[in-house]
Protein backbone atom coordinates (compact mmCIF):
# COMPACT_ATOMS: atom_id res chain seq x y z
CA UNK A 1 0.00 0.00 0.00
CA UNK A 2 1.66 3.60 -1.01
CA UNK A 3 1.57 6.15 1.82
CA UNK A 4 0.42 9.87 0.19
CA UNK A 5 2.06 12.28 1.97
CA UNK A 6 3.55 16.17 1.70
CA UNK A 7 6.84 16.27 0.54
CA UNK A 8 9.76 18.76 2.60
CA UNK A 9 9.49 20.74 -0.78
CA UNK A 10 6.08 21.34 -1.12
CA UNK A 11 5.51 21.77 2.97
CA UNK A 12 8.50 24.51 2.30
CA UNK A 13 6.85 26.59 -0.79
CA UNK A 14 3.44 26.65 0.76
CA UNK A 15 5.61 28.14 4.00
CA UNK A 16 7.49 30.73 1.63
CA UNK A 17 4.11 31.29 -0.54
CA UNK A 18 2.40 31.78 3.28
CA UNK A 19 5.49 34.59 4.07
CA UNK A 20 5.20 36.55 0.85
CA UNK A 21 1.52 37.37 1.25
CA UNK A 22 2.24 38.31 4.81
CA UNK A 23 5.22 40.28 4.02
CA UNK A 24 3.21 42.64 1.62
CA UNK A 25 -0.09 42.48 3.57
CA UNK A 26 1.30 43.46 7.33
CA UNK A 27 2.48 46.66 6.58
CA UNK A 28 -0.54 48.07 5.48
CA UNK A 29 -2.62 46.86 8.12
CA UNK A 30 0.19 47.95 10.86
CA UNK A 31 0.05 51.55 9.68
CA UNK A 32 2.07 54.14 11.64
CA UNK A 33 0.71 56.87 13.68
CA UNK A 34 2.90 59.48 11.55
CA UNK A 35 1.53 57.61 8.28
CA UNK A 36 -2.34 58.18 9.41
CA UNK A 37 -1.70 61.91 10.27
CA UNK A 38 0.23 62.49 7.09
CA UNK A 39 -2.49 60.39 5.15
CA UNK A 40 -5.31 63.11 7.07
CA UNK A 41 -3.53 66.56 6.85
CA UNK A 42 -2.83 65.67 3.36
CA UNK A 43 -6.15 65.19 2.66
CA UNK A 44 -7.25 68.19 4.16
CA UNK A 45 -4.56 70.02 2.21
CA UNK A 46 -6.22 68.87 -0.94
CA UNK A 47 -9.62 70.06 0.18
CA UNK A 48 -8.56 73.11 1.68
CA UNK A 49 -6.97 73.85 -1.66
CA UNK A 50 -10.33 72.94 -3.40
CA UNK A 51 -12.20 75.02 -1.45
CA UNK A 52 -9.80 78.28 -1.58
CA UNK A 53 -9.40 77.98 -5.54
CA UNK A 54 -13.65 77.67 -5.57
CA UNK A 55 -14.31 80.99 -3.24
CA UNK A 56 -12.35 82.43 -5.50
CA UNK A 57 -14.33 81.46 -8.69
CA UNK A 58 -17.34 82.07 -6.94
CA UNK A 59 -17.06 85.14 -4.14
CA UNK A 60 -20.90 85.96 -3.97
CA UNK A 61 -21.51 81.85 -2.57
CA UNK A 62 -17.74 80.78 -1.82
CA UNK A 63 -17.12 77.59 0.10
CA UNK A 64 -16.69 76.92 3.62
CA UNK A 65 -14.69 74.46 5.50
CA UNK A 66 -17.27 73.36 8.47
CA UNK A 67 -15.71 71.09 11.05
CA UNK A 68 -17.02 68.57 13.63
CA UNK A 69 -17.67 69.42 16.93
CA UNK A 70 -16.75 65.87 17.64
CA UNK A 71 -13.08 66.14 15.76
CA UNK A 72 -14.25 63.10 13.35
CA UNK A 73 -14.31 64.93 10.52
CA UNK A 74 -15.30 67.93 8.57
CA UNK A 75 -17.29 69.07 5.20
CA UNK A 76 -17.36 71.33 2.42
CA UNK A 77 -20.17 73.71 2.17
CA UNK A 78 -21.68 76.97 0.72
CA UNK A 79 -22.18 80.40 2.50
CA UNK A 80 -26.00 80.43 1.79
CA UNK A 81 -26.16 77.06 3.25
CA UNK A 82 -23.33 76.28 5.87
CA UNK A 83 -25.13 73.26 7.26
CA UNK A 84 -25.31 70.80 3.74
CA UNK A 85 -22.32 69.15 2.33
CA UNK A 86 -22.13 70.55 -1.53
CA UNK A 87 -21.71 67.85 -3.83
CA UNK A 88 -18.14 66.45 -5.41
CA UNK A 89 -18.56 67.27 -8.88
CA UNK A 90 -16.14 64.32 -9.35
CA UNK A 91 -18.70 60.94 -7.83
CA UNK A 92 -21.92 63.29 -6.92
CA UNK A 93 -21.60 62.15 -3.38
CA UNK A 94 -21.81 64.51 -0.83
CA UNK A 95 -18.22 66.16 0.43
CA UNK A 96 -18.01 64.93 3.79
CA UNK A 97 -14.78 63.45 4.95
CA UNK A 98 -15.36 61.31 8.25
CA UNK A 99 -11.93 60.05 9.24
CA UNK A 100 -11.24 55.92 8.65
CA UNK A 101 -14.06 56.54 5.99
CA UNK A 102 -14.35 56.53 2.55
CA UNK A 103 -11.68 58.85 1.15
CA UNK A 104 -9.90 58.88 4.48
CA UNK A 105 -10.09 55.04 4.68
CA UNK A 106 -6.27 56.02 5.66
CA UNK A 107 -6.83 57.72 8.72
CA UNK A 108 -8.09 55.27 11.18
CA UNK A 109 -8.15 56.31 15.00
CA UNK A 110 -6.96 60.12 14.28
CA UNK A 111 -9.11 63.11 15.31
CA UNK A 112 -8.87 66.52 14.56
CA UNK A 113 -8.68 69.70 16.92
CA UNK A 114 -8.76 73.06 15.63
CA UNK A 115 -7.54 77.08 16.86
CA UNK A 116 -7.85 79.91 15.64
CA UNK A 117 -11.04 79.29 13.71
CA UNK A 118 -14.30 80.67 14.50
CA UNK A 119 -17.10 78.43 14.93
CA UNK A 120 -15.75 75.46 13.36
CA UNK A 121 -15.65 77.33 10.06
CA UNK A 122 -12.63 78.23 8.05
CA UNK A 123 -13.95 80.38 5.14
CA UNK A 124 -12.09 82.58 2.13
CA UNK A 125 -12.32 85.84 0.84
CA UNK A 126 -12.36 86.31 -2.90
CA UNK A 127 -8.80 86.74 -2.90
CA UNK A 128 -7.78 83.54 -1.45
CA UNK A 129 -6.83 84.98 1.94
CA UNK A 130 -8.69 83.51 5.54
CA UNK A 131 -11.56 85.45 6.02
CA UNK A 132 -11.78 87.01 9.62
CA UNK A 133 -8.67 85.43 10.73
CA UNK A 134 -8.23 85.35 14.44
CA UNK A 135 -4.29 84.87 13.98
CA UNK A 136 -2.58 81.74 12.42
CA UNK A 137 -5.27 79.68 11.88
CA UNK A 138 -4.54 75.21 12.98
CA UNK A 139 -5.75 72.30 12.58
CA UNK A 140 -4.14 69.77 14.54
CA UNK A 141 -4.33 65.46 13.84
CA UNK A 142 -4.16 63.41 16.24
CA UNK A 143 -3.69 59.25 16.04
CA UNK A 144 -4.67 57.11 19.04
CA UNK A 145 -2.19 55.50 20.65
CA UNK A 146 -0.01 58.59 20.69
CA UNK A 147 3.38 57.70 19.91
CA UNK A 148 6.35 58.92 18.62
CA UNK A 149 4.47 61.04 15.34
CA UNK A 150 1.33 60.53 16.72
CA UNK A 151 0.15 64.17 15.82
CA UNK A 152 0.75 66.84 13.21
CA UNK A 153 -0.12 70.35 12.66
CA UNK A 154 -1.54 71.96 9.48
CA UNK A 155 -0.94 75.81 9.56
CA UNK A 156 -3.14 77.89 7.45
CA UNK A 157 -1.56 81.51 6.47
CA UNK A 158 -4.57 83.80 6.77
CA UNK A 159 -3.02 86.30 4.12
CA UNK A 160 -2.22 83.55 1.14
CA UNK A 161 -4.06 80.38 2.17
CA UNK A 162 -1.13 78.35 1.79
CA UNK A 163 -0.86 75.99 4.36
CA UNK A 164 2.61 73.80 5.62
CA UNK A 165 2.16 70.79 7.91
CA UNK A 166 4.44 70.09 10.73
CA UNK A 167 5.34 67.54 12.99
CA UNK A 168 5.75 68.58 16.69
CA UNK A 169 9.35 67.29 18.46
Amino acid sequence: MRRRAFTLIEILIVVLIIAMVGALTIPYFSRTHRDRTMAAASLFQSDLRFAQVASMASPQDPLLVRFRVDGAGYWLARLSAPDTPIVRPDSGAVWTVTMGADRARGSTSVTMATNGIQSNTLRFTPLGSVHAANGMPTVTFSAAGGGSGGSCVVTVDPTTGATQVTFPP
